[in-house]
């Protein structure tokens, strides 16, 4: 049973899912060759009460019902149920940026330990020419903090601005007639 309040669809309060026409007619195509008994069986009702009922009073409803073999849900029931599947779909989403950004550390991690790999001999030759450890060091380090603050300093600005930005996607806005 859905309980839902008047005029949540239309000004004349008719309700979001069949008018009453269209609902006897499946009822009575969908109850063609069953017995009496049977006939009269409903998978569900909508019922409509005070728009201005309390939390209490909708329970009170919902426990009457449940005392009678029925289940009683609202919108905000069907509603809750909706934002806790997008909750679900948010926090996959979260847990593969997680992985994304583990990836692209492990990335950087490798391109950096390759590049002094690279530059081992170069380093091995600065080294033996007199520089210190740090010294032979410090331009590598130099280079690859450098690199990637400024990237990241030029496309952070971008991309908050971009987030951020407000978006009219009405139909005069878009092109259409």
């Amino acid at each position: 049973m859905a309980v839902t309040a008047d005029a949540l669809a239309s000004p004349t309060g008719s309700n979001i899912f069949v008018n009453d026409a269209l609902s006897d007619a499946l009822f009575d195509t969908q109850s063609t060759g069953l017995t009496a008994e049977h006939a009269d069986r409903y998978a569900s009702a909508t019922a409509w009460f005070d728009p201005k009922a309390t939390d209490d009073e909708i329970q009170t409803l919902k426990d009457r019902l449940a005392d009678k073999g029925y289940t009683g849900t609202t919108i905000a029931d069907h509603l809750g149920t909706i934002t806790t599947v997008i909750d679900g779909i948010v926090l996959v989403l979260k847990a593969f940026a997680v992985i994304a950004l583990l990836a692209a550390t492990f990335s950087i991690v490798n391109t950096l330990y390759m590049s002094v790999q690279e530059r081992t001999r170069e380093i091995g030759l600065l080294k033996a020419m007199g520089m210190g450890s740090g010294s032979a060091s410090r331009p590598r380090s130099s280079a690859s903090s450098a690199l990637p603050s400024a990237r990241g300093s030029r496309s952070s600005p971008a991309s908050i601005s971009a987030a951020h930005s407000p978006r009219d996607c009405s139909p005069t806005h878009l092109g259409s007639p």
